[in-house]
């Protein structure tokens, strides 16, 4: 009976335990890579050109040419190199360059080893690419093998117009350089002797007889009358006319103009009697005066700078 006993009880014990390892969740693993390469995986390479970029090449301009290695499987053991680099007609080498890269394609992975050229041709015509001879390991028990590419016939283009390299051209060019030095000279000699004509035609010229004071005093006036200011044209008026009797009786000096009255005789003595009394009517109206009354000051001021 106690063996049964304990019969019964390793059986439940078990059960618990094959219950607990079924119901624990799964324990987190390390991701791995879909398909990682396996140890004896065949070796899937294949190589390709690409280029020229851009398609269309022109004389003059840099483009891109590349030999493209790519390879499935054993990533990390191959290293693609030259057996035969490419040789290049009608183009210079400006930049070579290496790249590596990895990838993946309809869940597979790959990697990529691209030899790039930057080239440029320097005339039109045609350029020829060279082949190239690609040697690679696909296993440590495995010989060498080799890949080999095509040559590659580039069409090269006119170059493209560039006006900086048009103008470069033509500073260095001889003829346009004895062109420039002698338009130098004749616009040198043009200037010169325009130069003499124009000294020579200025003192052949009579001089401009300068305007009298008076005379600018009675211009200020008119722009003072065209302008609205009243109380400075009569003032301006008054100066021009004191400036004129000034100069026809020099042994005179009156502070005011009305001190010439005594000097003037006939009708000159009744034109500025007249002209100081349009003055004062103006000064102190309180209305604006008339056109023909400002007219007729005006006319008076020239009356006096004229000599009877």
């Amino acid at each position: 009976m106690r063996t049964l006993r304990i019969h019964n009880f390793i059986r439940l014990l078990s059960a618990v335990l094959i219950f607990c390892i079924a119901a624990a969740p799964s324990l987190p693993q390390d991701k791995e890579d879909s398909n990682p390469p396996q140890a004896g995986e065949d070796v899937e390479i294949s190589v390709r050109t690409e280029g020229p970029v851009p398609e269309i090449v022109h004389a003059g301009e840099p483009f891109t040419w590349s030999i493209v290695i790519r390879w499935y499987g054993g990533l990390e053991g191959i290293d693609p190199q030259f057996e035969k680099t490419p040789e290049f007609e009608g183009v210079k080498i400006l930049t070579p360059s290496t790249t590596l890269r990895t990838g993946s394609e309809n869940n597979r992975r790959y990697a990529e080893k691209i030899f790039s050229y930057n080239l440029m041709a320097e005339s039109q015509g045609e350029a020829v690419l060279g082949s190239a001879a690609i040697r690679y390991s696909p296993g440590e028990d495995k010989a060498d093998s080799y890949l080999t590419t095509s040559p590659t016939v580039v069409e090269i283009h006119p170059p493209l117009f560039s006006l900086s390299k048009f103008l470069g051209g033509l500073i260095r060019n001889p003829l346009f350089q004895g062109f420039v030095i002698l338009l130098l000279i004749i616009g040198l000699s043009v200037t010169l002797i325009l130069r003499n004509r124009s000294k020579k035609a200025m003192s052949n010229k009579t001089p401009v007889e300068e305007k009298k004071p008076c005379e600018e005093a009675l211009e200020n006036a008119h722009r003072f009358r065209v302008d609205g200011k009243t109380g400075d044209f009569v003032k301006m008026l008054e100066k021009a006319a004191r400036l004129a009797l000034s100069e026809r009786f020099p042994e005179e000096n009156p502070t005011h103009v009305e001190g010439y009255l005594d000097c003037l005789e006939g009708s000159q003595r009744n034109v500025l009697i007249r002209f100081l009394q349009n003055c004062e009517e103006v000064k102190y109206t309180p209305v604006h005066p008339s056109p023909d009354l400002l007219n007729r000051m005006e006319d008076d001021v020239k009356r006096l700078l004229k000599t009877e």
